[in-house]
Parts: structure tokens; sequence; C-alpha cells
């Protein structure tokens, strides 16, 4: 968790802003050893179930890691969308809010004027 930076005159935004984004990716791209053995686990178990298996069992098989993968794929996204959240300051995210939902309002005012 970064703590948020003592503000005075000679605080240097950009430092700080790339000092978190450093951190942020890094938390994105490390991978612990325990996700490798899990993976080496993975991998042992799924040869050996290949070489006793039938058609039946590789279906099964690729059908499961497709699952897998698209979960991994929310994962990731889920964890870039924080990461954006943690890196961005709130004040932006209302703003960009309110903005979305005046032009939803203005388009639907002009929806309706046309009618």
């Amino acid at each position: 968790q970064v703590s948020q930076p003592e503000t005075s005159a000679s605080f240097d935004f950009a430092d700080y802003l790339l000092i978190l984004t450093g951190l942020a990716t890094a938390n994105l791209v490390e991978i612990p050893v325990s996700a490798w053995l899990a993976l080496l686990v993975v991998l042992l178990i799924t040869w050996i179930y290949l070489i006793y298996a039938n058609i039946l069992g590789h279906i099964i098989l690729v059908l499961a890691i497709e699952i897998f993968l698209i979960a991994v794929v929310f994962l990731l996204g889920y964890k870039v969308h924080r990461i954006k959240h943690i890196i961005t300051p709130q004040s932006l995210f209302r703003q960009a809010n309110s903005l979305a939902t005046c032009s939803l309002d203005d388009a639907t005012k002009e929806e309706e004027e046309e009618d």
C-alpha cells in the first residue's frame, strides 16, 4: 500500500507518479515462486492425464483449459483496472462520471426534442 505524499512547495508530482506507476507495474508483473510451483504441478498432472486419457478426455481437457484462460483474462483485466484506480486521483473519476452523466442527459433531451 502506497501512502499519500506530503504536500509542500517542493513536492515533485511527476516523480511521485513515476514511483507509483513503477510500484503498480511491479505488482502486475511479479510472479511468486508458489505460482511457478503450482504451474509445475498442474503441468505434470496434465501430462500424466494425457498419457492415459481417451479422445473424450482430451476434449474435456481442452474445454477446461479454455475456461481457465477466460478466467485469467478477466482476472488480469480486474488487476489492471485496480492499478488504474490506484494511480488516477479520485477527483478525476468523479469529473469523468459527471461529464458522462451530463452527456447522456443532453443526448436524451435532444432525442425528446426531436420527437
